[in-house]
């Protein structure tokens, strides 16, 4: 088991990113969370098998 830790900065599109994130993690078989952070950006954390 692998994890990882993301932020993702810049131009981050809105709410449609987030959701597509966490498709392809349902599809892979990854775990975690992503929230929308107050300055815009987006955290992940996930874990999935290596």
């Amino acid at each position: 088991m692998e994890s990882i830790k993301i932020t993702v900065t810049g131009r981050v599109q809105r709410v449609g990113f987030r959701w597509s994130v966490v498709s392809l993690a349902q599809r892979l078989n990854i775990k975690g969370f992503v929230k929308n952070l107050p300055n815009g950006d987006v955290y992940i954390e996930a874990e999935g098998p290596t």
